[in-house]
């Protein structure tokens, strides 16, 4: 059978289309159940210039969706036209600044609207406390605080008076900004400095698009450890390094740390990248092993046992299947046939096909300029 084409009009929308589909989620029960629907034609639409800048401004609703085009990895036309423009009419404006951010949470306008101070065009579609795509936790407050000017956003967050919540009596928008993205540096500073409270740190810790940078930093705050170490522990982004020193600042609290491999489970990819960021700290790899032998996936622990008899020698590695099994004939097939010849080479075979197959996807992503 023959591959239906797809129409060019489906591929790059116009802002008629954009309209008609608008109007279809508004009559939706939920209608922010449509937003990403909107997020992904307002994005094509920027991307292929099907959505001119004017449009963007003027007839896309709600205003978040629009604001969320500046935030594009591959900035477009369109998406540099929007952050022109807000820059240009907030300037240095901090209580101007602070309406936009506020205002943004629950506007049903156009940003063009939203700028001017004008009364919205009702879209019929609200915008949701987090306005989510494609994986990523894009908030709109967050977005025009990282456009603001550096010593505007420092105003804002430094403000006695917390900027509020839109119909979340009592939360302040700081509070909901640690759990979004993108962190802007006066964020972040903010959060992290004294003005900050543990209670956003633990969040932000908890953040899956926090830095191994800021990571490390929230680390370093020894009155928020425990709970924020605890956080890193489960990250589901930290690199290795970072994991490995928050598994460290725990490391008297066995309870804590079973709790975490448990929370990971499966934990096998995190534990390798913990390995290879320190991978002669026998003692600490052995005690951690203790831990969470019980949540490695095999292939994993397999390749964990490999590099032990590399470093330690096979025995360390029969002690400890036979710990993690309880019995000879349930301990891992490649451990029985190392003690049986008396050598570590069965185990290590497993480090060598992993090697090699890394060296051939190295090879491969040379040869076809692949990153």
């Amino acid at each position: 059978m023959a591959r239906r084409r797809v129409p060019a009009r489906e591929l790059d929308p116009t802002i008629d289309e954009y309209c008609q589909i608008l109007a279809r989620i508004a009559r939706q029960a939920d209608s922010t159940l449509g937003l990403s629907t909107l997020q992904m034609m307002a994005r094509r639409g920027a991307r292929s210039g099907s959505i001119a800048p004017a449009d963007a401004l003027r007839l896309i609703r709600p205003a978040a969706v629009t604001v969320d085009l500046v935030a594009e990895k591959d900035q477009s036309a369109t998406s540099i036209a929007v952050a022109t423009t807000i820059v240009a009419a907030a300037g240095d404006n901090v209580a101007e600044w602070a309406r936009l951010i506020i205002r943004i949470v629950t506007w049903r306008g156009s940003l063009r609207e939203l700028l001017d101070d004008k009364p919205a065009t009702d879209g019929g579609v609200a915008p949701p406390v987090g306005l989510r795509a494609h994986g990523e936790s894009l908030w709109a407050p967050n977005i025009l605080l990282a456009l603001a000017p550096p010593h505007v956003a420092r105003a804002i967050l430094a403000d006695v008076t917390p900027l509020p919540v839109p119909l979340v009596p009592g939360l302040a928008m700081t509070d909901v900004m640690v759990r979004h993205a993108p962190l802007c540096r006066e964020l972040v500073d903010h959060v992290v400095g004294p003005a900050g409270t543990a209670n956003q740190r633990r969040v932000l810790a908890r953040n899956p698009l926090a830095s191994d940078a800021l990571l490390e930093r929230l680390l370093d705050l020894a009155p928020d450890g425990p709970e924020v170490a605890a956080a890193i522990r489960v990250h589901p982004e930290v690199g290795g390094r970072v994991r490995r020193a928050a598994f460290l600042a725990g490391r008297h609290d066995g309870t804590a740390l079973e709790a975490s491999f448990k929370a990971m489970k499966p934990c096998g990819r995190q534990f390798l990248e913990m390995i290879e960021a320190a991978p002669h700290e026998i003692e600490w790899i052995l005690s951690s092993l203790r831990h969470c032998n019980r949540y490695l996936e095999a292939p994993a622990r397999r390749i964990v046992y490999g590099l032990l008899a590399e470093t330690a020698g096979p025995e360390v590695v029969w002690a400890l299947d036979l710990e993690r099994a309880g019995s000879l004939e349930k301990m891992d097939a490649r451990v029985r046939a190392s003690m049986k010849v008396g050598s570590g080479e069965p185990l290590r075979d497993t480090v060598r096909d992993r090697r090699r197959m890394e060296s051939a996807a190295v090879a491969t992503a040379d040869r076809f300029g692949l990153d």
